[in-house]
């Protein structure tokens, strides 16, 4: 009884621990699952120069950058429907994408993909999914996708995306890429009205329904002078035009920061490198109803930054100062309606009420356009999934530690099993037990026997098997010899002997090989293609058996038969020597195999020479295996 219940205990304590390891495996797998959703709230991206970025309805995002020298693939995303301070934007960090600086990102018409472009060796676009969080590199190649300087923009009508000045020529075409089939196009640019062919800024304008242009240098990399205009490109109708608007304009400057607002009725042009190659801090506003410029108050010194408007507020992230060095992490928000810099960001109410619908279900489209992207639906919210997932979590970890302690408390209640039986009884069913084990000690020693028969057996028909291989083998390694033999004797006696004669030289190969002056070689001229060519009458074409076989220009033999016969005669011997030599090796083996064969279950093994076989004949031994088939 005292064993039953310590045995019972045993279990009980085992069982236990097992469900308390599956319980902290659980509640460690439920807080895993939390850990990305708070990794997102809190984490920043890494102040960077030259990222490339986009927009969609609610959100700004930005992509690779350079780090003071190390260019990296973060990949966050900032929310315009939420407000926040300068110092703490609500970034969120999504899957990284490929490393790479000072290049295009542009989202499709329904933001649900995001193309990038000049972003590796052999590969022109990468692609990103926003419903599985995944990058796939497309299979379009394009002929110079290594050009720095090129910008995208969605036409959010048609969901074509246009790269002036692209990578289908060297700064010459209107590249334009299809989504929907991962495919592109060019046209050809115009020769005088669009010089700014690299490192320029572009934007979507709602409402001129086209593409403006400002800023950058010519297609060599040249400066460009100093005009008041700004170029504008038409998708519908495929026509370039020149906008010559009014007002203190900014001097032309690349590396700047381009943006417009949602319903494209003003655009702002932030910092940059002027034609000096000073940084610039100040701030210009296009009206493109119009066609006015006016000046804001000037900010912080900023190149290669990312920048968007969002309602009236100009949100600008990252780049370099004054002096090329990296700028902390803060943001930068500027009112176009006050005309001030401010230190938080309010977001427009069009944007609070798009996330609300899209919270609750139901999609709203937030008025506006974006400078890299269409604005054509707002992008799915993940917000009701991550909290119910959070909360789901929480609740799930709850209900084991529950259920965990109601399973302890059941186990103290219940009490032990007792073992009723008796000594009697328990005799009664061990004595069938015993007999059973008895029966099958002496039924596996049978089966023990037999079994060590069986193998004993089957190794000797494997050694067997192994000498037949061996004599094999033996028998082919000296064929293999003899015949390597004969075919050496033959070469060497059969050949001619030209040792009175200038060396020939091969028509087929370049005369150079033989000799630094193919003229002198005897019997050879050059011809005009640089090969050698034989000479009538000369060594060359002399044949070393002329008559009927026999050598040289001799018809009384010579020592050329003489050789030949030699060759004979010493050929045979060699085979005779050969042959009895393997003979001999043969004996030595069959014999060591009959004096080592002595057990009752070997008695088939072969013990003596093959039948037939005479060890002083030139004839090959016969077949071994042949007693090996008959067994």
């Amino acid at each position: 009884m005292t064993n039953t219940r310590s045995n019972t205990g045993h279990h009980c304590w085992r069982s236990d621990l097992s469900k308390s390891k599956l319980t902290l495996v659980l509640m460690a797998m439920a807080l895993q699952g939390l850990t990305p959703v708070i990794h997102a709230q809190t984490s920043f991206p890494i102040s960077v120069q030259a990222p490339s970025y986009s927009r969609t309805s609610t959100y700004m995002y930005i992509l690779g950058g350079n780090s003071t020298g190390q260019v990296l693939g973060q990949f966050y995303k900032l929310d315009l429907a939420v407000p926040w301070k300068v110092a703490a934007p609500a970034w969120t960090r999504l899957a990284d994408g490929p490393t790479q600086h000072l290049f295009p990102s542009t989202w499709s018409k329904d933001e649900k993909t995001l193309a990038t472009f000049h972003v590796a060796k052999g590969v022109s676009v990468f692609l990103y999914s926003a419903a599985t969080n995944t990058w796939a590199p497309s299979q379009l190649r394009l002929a110079h996708d290594n050009l720095q300087g090129v910008s995208a923009v969605t036409d959010p009508n048609t969901g074509l995306a246009y790269l002036a000045a692209g990578y289908m020529a060297i700064r010459d075409t209107m590249d334009v890429y299809n989504f929907q089939w991962d495919s592109m196009t060019a046209k050809a640019l115009p020769p005088t009205i669009f010089q700014a062919r690299s490192y320029y800024g572009n934007v979507w304008s709602r409402k001129r329904n086209s593409i403006l242009y400002f800023g950058g240098y010519t297609a060599l990399l040249q400066k460009l002078p100093d005009e008041n205009i700004i170029t504008e490109y038409v998708p519908s109708t495929s026509t370039w035009q020149t906008m010559v608007a009014s007002g203190i304009a900014p001097v032309m400057r690349v590396d700047h920061c381009m943006s417009s607002n949602d319903d494209g009725t003003r655009v702002v042009i932030y910092g940059g490198r002027l034609a000096d190659s000073t940084v610039s801090n100040d701030l210009f506003v296009l009206n493109t109803v119009t066609q006015s410029w006016s000046q804001g108050p000037s900010g912080p010194y900023r190149i290669y930054a990312a920048c968007t408007i969002a309602g009236d507020l100009l949100v600008v992230w990252g780049g370099l100062d004054q002096t090329l060095n990296k700028v902390d992490k803060d943001m930068l928000v500027y009112n176009l309606t006050s005309n001030m810099w401010q230190s938080d960001y309010t977001p427009p109410a069009s944007y609070v009420a798009a996330r609300q619908a899209e919270t609750a279900g139901s999609g709203s489209h937030v008025p506006g356009s974006t400078d890299t992207g269409a604005a054509v639906q707002p992008p799915q919210s993940h917000a009701g999934l991550i909290a119910g997932a959070a909360v789901g979590g929480v609740a799930l970890i709850c209900a084991m530690v529950l259920l965990v302690l109601l399973h302890r408390r059941q186990q103290k209640n219940r009490g032990s099993p007792v073992d009723t039986k008796g000594d009697d009884d328990r005799q009664a069913l061990q004595r069938p037990r015993e007999d059973t084990l008895r029966q099958q000690r002496h039924t596996t020693g049978e089966s023990d026997e037999e079994l060590q028969n069986l193998r004993a057996q089957i190794q000797t028909h494997q050694e067997e098997i192994d000498l037949h291989r061996r004599l094999l083998l033996l028998q082919q390694q000296q064929q293999q010899q003899l015949q390597q033999q004969q075919q050496v004797l033959q070469r060497q006696y059969s050949q001619p002997d030209y040792t009175s004669h200038p060396p020939m030289y091969s028509p087929g190969l370049p005369p150079n090989i033989f000799t630094h002056d193919p003229e002198k070689a005897q019997g050879l001229t050059v011809s005009p293609t640089g090969y050698p060519q034989v000479r009538l009458n000369s060594h060359a074409t002399m044949d070393p058996c002329p008559n009927n076989g026999s050598p040289g220009p001799s018809t009384s033999g010579g020592p050329y038969v003489q050789r030949q016969a030699s060759s004979v005669s010493l050929m045979s011997h060699v085979s005779r020597d050969m042959s009895s030599t393997s003979n001999v090796l043969l004996e030595s083996i069959n014999h060591s195999v009959s004096s080592t064969s002595q057990a009752p279950t070997r008695g088939n093994s072969v013990g003596t020479t093959y039948q037939g076989h005479n060890p002083r004949s030139d004839q090959p031994p016969k077949n071994p295996q042949f007693g090996a088939r008959e067994r």
